[in-house]
């Protein structure tokens, strides 16, 4: 496996937490950190379901949970191969051959430049997306069958976009030597790879514009 498909010793992804921090509701995880709290302090549900605890305990992150230093990690070959691998059934090496054998990926919309992170992420990071991911393009069919119930558009019919898409799915799972459904899977990981670091950009958004109006109305 090339050298930059390794975490460093230090990552904060090697963390125990990590994959649940990343991979849970963000709601949900702060919730039950902070319920973890108040049992540490000896709380019992009496108090912490009570009305002076129930509002902190359920007010947490909308979007995102990820530090940016667990961002700066995941924007890297290593850091998305390590999401692949938590979310596959499948060993770092194969996940590494899968992911680079596809990039660039596909799957931005064909309007998505990525100034949605002008400001929240580093210029290089941005570069990083765009090059792991490119504007769907042709392949446009590739998102309506991810996001839908199963593997196809529903409705369509076998030619056009969908036999391109086919022809896609085909030809990344020849040059990988995986199974098409496999390949399927990966695009659909990555995919949900892309909407996390989106969420975390919000959440930055989001957090900004709450610190920002606390100290209006502190003025």
């Amino acid at each position: 496996m090339p050298l930059n498909y390794r975490l460093s010793p230090d990552s904060p992804l090697k963390h125990p937490d990590a994959p649940e921090r990343i991979f849970s509701d963000p709601n949900q995880y702060a919730s039950s950190q902070r319920i973890q709290d108040l049992i540490e302090l000896g709380f019992g549900p009496d108090k912490y379901f009570s009305d002076r605890y129930h509002s902190n305990v359920v007010a947490g992150p909308v979007h995102s949970v990820l530090t940016q230093e667990e961002i700066d990690d995941l924007l890297t070959p290593a850091g998305a191969v390590w999401f692949l691998s938590h979310a596959i059934d499948l060993d770092v090496w194969e996940v590494a051959r899968l992911f680079e054998t596809g990039t660039p990926w596909p799957l931005r919309a064909q309007d998505d430049d990525v100034q949605w992170a002008a400001g929240n992420l580093k210029e290089e990071q941005m570069d990083y997306l765009r090059q792991l991911f490119q504007p769907v393009g042709r392949h446009a069919q590739i998102i309506i069958e991810l996001q839908s119930n199963g593997w196809e558009a529903p409705n369509e019919p076998d030619g056009g976009p969908v036999k391109r898409v086919r022809a896609y799915w085909r030809h990344i799972a020849k040059e990988a030597n995986e199974d098409i459904r496999m390949v399927r899977l990966a695009a659909w990981v990555l995919l949900e790879y892309y909407e996390c670091v989106r969420r975390f950009v919000k959440q930055q958004e989001l957090d900004r514009f709450r610190i920002i109006g606390e100290g209006r109305t502190c003025w």
